[in-house]
């Protein structure tokens, strides 16, 4: 992708200090821990089965953090802290595997602000449920906004975790036992604030909230799923006003897969953008860059024997692959692009921003990926 001027500036900007130099990614990974520490606290409640699980206990007005090392997210209090108030918390729905089980609303982040800074916060945790996980592997591309393909294509599974609600979740086909709960009432709305999409709640407490004419720098930062959620969330933001958000939003992400295809990462040329990454970490890696098994090199062999035997050991891959025709199947089928070129490009998924690159190796694939004892601790190593 060409750089704009305006890009080489925040690329040199970010390498030598910029808006989110290594003490403010320090308090935003600290962030992203008190969301992923929210959730646990949550969770385990839930489980118990007790009730009151949204009190004021578990989902304070302010929030303390600290943008050191050190930082612990379950103390009762810390050194030089830093008061945030908590404006919104963030909440998705979904159903859990199995068909005995209800659906359930679970905490993803938070919006929170900095008023002596002027500082707004949105942050989210990474995938935690096995739902989570399945949203994950649905990686097809589709489109950002309903019928607006030109604004770029982004992974099906994380759009549908950031735009779908508590009553999209409730009227998706499921099994008879299913629709017997749905008939009978079977699964009772969460409480208000929770039954929004983290899409309508950031519009709301955002965007309608009017911060820009505040004066106010905005930040989005997540790990993991939570990074595709923040360029999301920051895609939003710039949809709603392009020319107003490009230089009053940072986008910090940790350990965060692909979002979207070159058309979503074009929304990102002119905005601060960061991700850490961990090089033995194989989350950053997915999805796949494209889905082109075979490009103009198989034909550097013009022997149909050859190229077939190269086929051969990718006729079984997933079926999200056409593998012998080269192509990865879109969401949309409805697309009409003629050039062969631009089919391809709009089928790649694209990493955006400026990567600050690590290496740790902390022996298993969970431990390259940890939150808190890996990227945290690659903050201060990256290059």
């Amino acid at each position: 992708m060409k750089l704009t001027k305006q890009s080489e500036r925040l690329v040199m900007l970010n390498r030598y200090g910029g808006y989110i130099d290594s003490s403010k990614a320090m308090l935003l990974a600290n962030l992203v821990l008190l969301a992923i520490y929210k959730n646990r606290q949550f969770t385990e409640r839930l489980v118990c089965g007790k009730d009151e699980l949204a009190d004021a206990q578990f989902f304070p007005e302010y929030l303390s953090v600290s943008d050191k090392e050190d930082f612990e997210e379950d103390a009762s209090n810390h050194g030089e802290h830093i008061s945030l108030k908590v404006h919104r918390w963030l909440w998705h729905t979904e159903k859990p595997a199995g068909l005995t089980k209800c659906l359930r609303t679970l905490p993803f982040g938070f919006i929170a602000e900095d008023a002596p800074r002027k500082e707004i916060y949105i942050v989210f945790r990474g995938t935690i449920t096995s739902a989570e996980w399945r949203k994950n592997a649905a990686f097809r591309l589709r489109d950002s906004y309903q019928g607006s393909s030109k604004l770029g294509l982004v992974h099906g599974g994380f759009e549908s975790i950031f735009s779908s609600d508590f009553y999209d979740r409730l009227a998706e086909k499921g099994s008879w036992l299913t629709r017997i709960r749905k008939s009978s009432g079977g699964y009772p709305p969460p409480p208000l604030g929770q039954r929004h999409s983290i899409k309508e709640a950031i519009h709301e407490t955002v965007i309608d909230s009017n911060w820009l004419l505040r004066g106010y720098r905005i930040y989005t930062a997540g790990h993991s799923l939570g990074g595709a959620l923040a360029m999301l969330s920051a895609q939003l933001l710039l949809s709603h006003d392009i020319k107003g958000y490009q230089d009053a939003l940072s986008i910090c992400t940790f350990g965060a897969p692909r979002t979207g295809n070159n058309g979503f990462a074009e929304w990102f040329n002119d905005v601060e953008v960061v991700r850490y990454v961990n090089s033995e970490d194989i989350v950053p890696t997915l999805p796949p860059s494209t889905g082109k098994v075979f490009g103009a090199d198989m034909n550097e062999v013009n022997v149909d024997m050859i190229r077939a035997e190269r086929q051969k050991a990718y006729r079984r891959l997933d079926w999200y692959f056409a593998s012998t025709k080269g192509e990865m199947e879109l969401a949309n089928s409805n697309l009409s692009i003629s050039d062969e070129r631009a089919l391809d490009k709009l089928k790649t998924f694209q990493h955006v921003g400026e990567a600050r690159c690590f290496t740790l190796n902390k022996g298993s694939i969970s431990y390259n990926h940890n939150m808190n004892e890996t990227y945290r601790l690659g903050i201060n190593m990256a290059r």
